[in-house]
């Protein structure tokens, strides 16, 4: 059944649209290929499509089979948006009218973890990360519920020769939670636990697009009966575009010490997956912490405000976001309670260089933090009565979210200097990161829809 099927074979319907003329879609449309448009994943982006943002327009909404779990991301050369289902379905959508181009259905079986029930209650694991774009190959990748990374051939859905192939051995244990990420001819891919059903070891894998040789990295899985140390985050790794090494964070060792072996830590990795260096939440020895729930269910954000030296920051499930030195990892250069009640901070941090902000959502706020002079601390510069695990974006300056206010949910953009509101239109739930490209804004929404946006 993995195919992929024509539009006019499809019982996906378009459901709603914008009156009225719209501005011709350029010629050219840039990809937005993976979380945070690149494989830095939470660094402010530039596009020249827009400036200032007065508003936000719907252009169309469309309805899809399941939850989607996973960002969208945008094919910039076949002007497509893609986006993946809990009912194992990978689905490209025009980024005209939102009629479907394509579609793919992939590996999909039942479970009852509540983490992943839909709307309905019903238990469907399908293709939960969402999918990655390669952009010189024009391959999208995507991992099933089965346990296979797919290869489709982004202009028509079509799967490549010799794919999938099986990555996950234990998939009714472990789970692709986060987007996969294509760096250096390979597509790494994480796992972590469903619902923390023992047994099930979080790892990290290495695939060569190439050969399709597999390598792998697990937190924690030694010694025998050993177990845990998900990987959880958005995006399945961060990538030092200087030096080519890899950034994971995890989460809880099984059993009584849960920050044992590299359980709760952030990793630093070589290109070929060998540990560099990691640190925990409070303090720098592994298997110290020993106590506390203190998952890292986030990606690292790397970032370099101007008089400082390079940091890394990542949110933990104690209701701080920790910021450390690169260099040497050790106890926490700074952290902040970024949760009031102290409560669980999932997602991932976006530094924006222009305005020097480093902004976070939680359940019940959208943070901003300045970095002090000579890197001497941080400090709130503004926040919003926000609630969203989703992560923020900063485009051209301004902090794009899809969140709920009062219940009411919407997409907006602020000024990332001042949090200053410019724009916003209502939004259907969602729990994943909206994509940009130009003038439009595309986001999955958790009931299966689709819906995108013109910044006008």
């Amino acid at each position: 059944m993995r195919r992929a099927a024509r539009a006019g074979a499809l019982a996906i319907a378009t459901v709603g649209g914008l009156a009225g003329a719209l501005p011709a879609q350029a010629a050219r449309v840039a990809d937005w290929s993976t979380v945070g448009g690149n494989v830095r994943h939470a660094i402010g982006v530039r596009t020249t499509a827009w400036t200032t943002p007065h508003a936000l327009r719907r252009r169309w909404r469309t309805h899809v089979d399941g939850v989607i779990g996973g960002a969208p991301i945008i094919l910039g050369r076949e002007k497509l948006a893609v986006v993946t289902t809990s009912h194992g379905f990978i689905v490209a959508l025009r980024l005209a009218n939102g009629h479907v181009r394509w579609r793919f259905h992939a590996g999909q079986r039942a479970d009852q973890c509540p983490a992943i029930a839909d709307p309905n209650g019903l238990g469907h694991v399908g293709v939960t990360g969402g999918a990655v774009l390669d952009p010189k190959s024009r391959v999208v990748y995507a991992v099933d519920a089965l346990g296979y990374l797919h290869a489709l051939r982004a202009a028509d859905g079509h799967e490549l020769r010799g794919w999938p192939i099986k990555v996950i051995a234990n998939p009714a244990q472990e789970l692709a939670w986060s987007q996969p990420t294509v760096a250096m001819g390979r597509v790494f891919v994480t796992t972590g636990g469903i619902c923390d059903r023992p047994p099930y070891t979080g790892r990290l894998y290495a695939v060569d697009v190439a050969t399709r040789r597999i390598t792998s990295f697990a937190p924690y899985d030694t010694p025998p009966g050993a177990g845990g140390g998900g990987i959880w985050g958005p995006a399945a790794v961060t990538v030092d575009g200087g030096t080519g090494e890899l950034w994971v964070a995890t989460g809880n060792a099984l059993g009584n010490d849960e920050g044992a072996g590299l359980g709760e830590r952030i990793v630093r990795l070589s290109p070929s997956l060998q540990v560099l260096d990691s640190v925990g939440p409070v303090l720098d020895v592994a298997g110290s912490v020993g106590h506390a729930d203190l998952d890292f269910g986030a990606t690292p954000t790397l970032f370099r405000p101007r008089g400082c030296q390079a940091l890394v920051a990542a949110p933990n499930k104690d209701g701080r976001l920790y910021v450390y030195r690169r260099a040497g990892l050790v106890r926490p250069a700074f952290a902040v309670l970024a949760q009031r009640p102290a409560a669980v901070v999932f997602g991932m941090a976006v530094w924006d260089p222009a305005s020097q902000r480093l902004v976070l959502e939680s359940l019940s706020s959208l943070n901003a933090y300045r970095v002090l002079p000579g890197c001497r601390g941080m400090r709130l510069a503004w926040k919003a009565p926000l609630a969203s695990i989703a992560p923020a974006v900063v485009v051209n300056g301004y902090v794009l979210t899809v969140a709920s206010r009062g219940g009411r949910w919407a997409v907006a953009l602020r000024r990332a200097r001042d949090g200053r509101l410019m724009a916003a239109a209502p939004a259907p739930p969602s729990v994943v990161q909206p994509a940009v490209s130009g003038r439009l804004v595309v986001s999955g929404g958790y009931e299966g829809g689709v819906t995108a946006w013109d910044v006008r």
